[in-house]
């Protein structure tokens, strides 16, 4: 059931996106890539909020960003998304498969894993997890446990 709710977390992140707040922009925004840029000039513009427009605008002319341009990445991004969503489900589907005759964990036992997941950079990290919770643990807990290997 881990792996379940692992790739149904995970499909849901990667369809809702990584919107920022114009504090966080303020702070990233020499270090997100264009397409992230682009995709803030989108959210700031629905938010309204002129001071943040002002400065997503500052930064995509920086760049040299037009708005043909910003929309194209975020089409190519939509469609990435996209795609990766479909296979998610494919994945989730073949997680399920594969547990349906799983035995649960022993009561009390605490079951460690290391699960990819994205720093405040947007880049991949692993962290430890406790399998039942989910929760986020000490990286000594998963010490003797195989890290999943690059895609």
């Amino acid at each position: 059931m881990f792996g379940y709710r692992m790739v149904c977390l995970a499909a849901a992140l990667a369809l809702a996106g990584c919107a920022v707040t114009p504090q966080q922009f303020a702070q990233r925004k020499n270090t997100m890539s264009d397409t992230d840029v682009c995709q803030a000039a989108k959210s700031a513009r629905q938010s309204g909020d002129r001071n943040y427009i002002l400065m997503v605008n500052e930064e995509g002319d920086r760049r040299g960003l037009t708005v043909d341009k910003c929309n194209a990445l975020i089409a190519q991004s939509d469609r990435g998304a996209a795609i990766a969503a479909v296979a998610l489900v494919g994945i989730a589907a073949l997680a399920v498969a594969s547990n349906q005759n799983a035995a649960p964990a022993p009561a009390g036992n605490n079951e460690y894993a290391w699960v990819r997941s994205y720093n405040e950079q947007h880049r991949p990290v692993l962290v430890c997890k406790e399998v039942k919770t989910g929760k986020v643990e000490e990286a000594y807990h998963c010490q003797n446990h195989p890290k999943p290997g690059r895609d």
